[in-house]
């Protein structure tokens, strides 16, 4: 019974971890099209898959690289960095701030209200000041921050990440995109351990019989 909990223990704990592992839907080497309007400023849709399309709703990180209007592009990685832009990039990795994270998160979360097209447009002038593109921008990012702003920049279930775009071979544009994945709790993910456990001890046992 011991060994029976321990591992249970064991399986709620991968389950915790999981989480951290789930990645957004898009990887590299898939085909999208960049659009603009939306919730956001922009839209993401994936080409890769015909049959369903799926469609992200998204930030520009890199101020002065410009995309053609549904046009097809190739997404060169998806990472936490944005490559080749920016104020403070080091070894072409421009990484994201929690501030940009957080700015997106409460957005989509509802935080500042409803999605207008002003609210998105202070967003993607604030995410431009936090991610070294325009340094006169100050405004708006202090617009968000200091009526909604938490210090902690909670962004539990979020997975937000720069998707990087080439059009052969040559960089175009990073792009901010997140997509929510709620985070079980962790006494709930160890019972339903103990509780698959449990139940494939009882088949065990009625199969040794």
């Amino acid at each position: 019974m011991k060994r029976l909990i321990k591992t249970g223990l064991l399986l709620g704990l991968i389950f915790l971890l999981a989480p951290s592992a789930w990645a957004l839907p898009i990887d590299a080497g898939d085909k999208i099209k960049m659009s603009v309007g939306g919730p956001a400023k922009f839209t993401i849709t994936n080409q890769t898959s015909p049959d369903d399309w799926t469609s992200y709703y998204t930030f520009c990180l890199e101020r002065y690289a410009t995309f053609n209007n549904y046009t097809t592009y190739t997404v060169e990685s998806v990472a936490d960095y944005a490559t080749g832009g920016g104020g403070g990039a080091v070894g072409g990795k421009d990484y994201l701030s929690d501030q940009t994270k957080w700015l997106y998160a409460s957005y989509f979360d509802g935080v500042f209200g409803g999605h207008t097209s002003w609210k998105a447009e202070y967003i993607q002038n604030a995410i431009w000041y936090l991610e070294g593109e325009a340094s006169n921008y100050s405004g708006y990012w202090n617009y968000f921050n200091i009526n909604w702003g938490s210090g902690g920049y909670d962004t539990t279930g979020w997975d937000i990440q720069a998707v990087n775009i080439v059009l052969n071979g040559q960089d175009k544009q990073s792009q901010l995109v997140g997509v929510y994945n709620p985070v079980p709790e962790p006494a709930t993910m160890i019972l339903f351990g103990i509780g698959l456990l449990g139940i494939a001890g009882i088949g065990r046992k009625k199969t040794n019989k």
